[in-house]
């Protein structure tokens, strides 16, 4: 930490930090109090409550594109619009760092929740329109977009039993996924929610991206982002958030669950498909539950395996 704080100080000017004010590191996300986050590093100059740029090591990743903010540069030219403007990567004692501009403002949670009038919702939907139409123009076929995801949830997990719980409980789900020898796909941000996204002048960026991957089945992000608009903005509980998306019975949710059949429609999947994004998405939230928070989590990971039974079964409505 004090070799980072050295390197931080002879470049100032690389970072915009104020060359009268001392800077503070703040150790966001100690190795030792997540399962999901290693060294990321908070940086403001003086004492003021204003952060500068965030800092993540690299032995924290999974490879480069799941920073804090993706720096590896085929994933990162894909969702520049989400991401800040200033970002880059240093080598300092063997170690890779990559840091952003912290993205300070409105999370896309607190806007909904404390700006009074029915069109508070507009900037959900307007993020939800706007991540599908750059999912479909970035769009292809992919087989391998299943084993991305488990490799990652292993990495994640940490831990061999855990992992292997995982893989016993998701393993008929998997099987179904895998019977599809290719699956249309595009970029996943993996771990999309309403305190990821900040309303910076009117402008959406996207912070966390620790879940990312290259191929995801088409639409997944909006799944996750309806089932964490229900749960965080409209306190709707996780089982019943999903419920409530298999049949579109949150009114106020209706308009993004419209954005997600069309893209669908967009793209011309069958139920069948629309289908398997949604198990995709049960999957991948297993995975992260158990990841964050691990045993404590594995009611809830059956709570979407169950769900997920359900849907292939046809004993809960789907109306997309």
């Amino acid at each position: 930490m004090e070799a980072l704080l050295r390197y931080l100080n002879q470049n100032r000017h690389r970072f915009n930090l104020p060359e009268e004010k001392e800077i503070i590191m703040e150790l966001h996300a100690p190795w030792w109090s997540s399962r999901t986050g290693r060294c990321i590093y908070k940086v403001r100059a003086g004492s003021g409550p204003k952060y500068h740029i965030v800092i993540q090591d690299s032995l924290s990743l999974y490879g480069v594109q799941c920073v804090q903010n993706p720096y590896e540069p085929q994933f990162h030219r894909l969702v520049e619009v989400f991401l800040p403007a200033r970002r880059g990567s240093f080598d300092l004692d063997g170690m890779v760092y990559f840091w952003s501009d912290y993205l300070d403002g409105d999370s896309l949670r607190t806007r909904i929740r404390e700006k009074e009038g029915r069109d508070r919702w507009s900037v959900l939907f307007q993020l939800a329109h706007s991540i599908g139409e750059l999912q479909k123009k970035h769009s292809f076929e992919s087989s391998d977009f299943l084993s991305e995801l488990v490799r990652l949830s292993l990495i994640k997990i940490g831990d061999d039993k855990l992992g292997s719980s995982f893989m016993q409980s998701t393993e008929s789900l998997r099987g179904v996924l895998t019977g599809f020898s290719r699956t249309l796909c595009s970029w996943s941000h993996g771990d999309l929610w309403p305190e990821d996204v900040f309303v910076r002048d009117e402008a959406l960026k996207i912070i966390d991206w620790e879940w990312a991957v290259q191929a995801a089945p088409i639409g997944v992000d909006l799944v996750d982002l309806y089932i964490t608009a229900a749960e965080h903005i409209l306190d709707i509980p996780t089982r019943q958030a999903w419920l409530s998306f298999f049949a579109n019975r949150i009114q106020r949710l209706q308009i993004l669950a419209t954005e997600i059949s069309a893209l669908w429609s967009s793209v011309s999947l069958n139920r069948e498909d629309r289908k398997h994004v949604v198990i995709y998405a049960l999957i991948r939230s297993a995975g992260r539950v158990i990841a964050q928070d691990g045993y404590d989590m594995l009611s809830l990971v059956n709570t979407y395996i169950n769900l997920a039974s359900a849907l292939l079964e046809d004993r809960v409505p789907f109306v997309y």
